[in-house]
């Protein structure tokens, strides 16, 4: 595989996905490919932005897989 999954900047964080960082909402994006934390697993609900820093929307990180087409990853294994 070789690549790696990295940060983006606030102002290219907007750029490509129309949000400011903390609000980003993983859904309906078109050409961002969404990485989602296992760990998230560990909480019944989790609260992915919806556009906002103060806004969010309850579901299961099942849910918002099959929901973003997001893919579960272990960021803490691959650090």
């Amino acid at each position: 595989m070789g690549d790696r999954a990295s940060m983006t900047g606030p102002e290219e964080t907007q750029r490509v996905t129309g949000y400011l960082p903390g609000g980003v909402c993983p859904f309906a994006l078109e050409g961002v490919e969404i990485l989602l934390d296992r760990e998230l697993g560990q909480y019944d609900t989790v609260y992915p932005a919806a556009g906002t820093d103060a806004t969010g929307v309850p579901t299961t990180l099942d849910q918002l897989a099959r929901i973003t087409g997001g893919r579960i990853v272990d960021f803490a294994a691959e650090a």
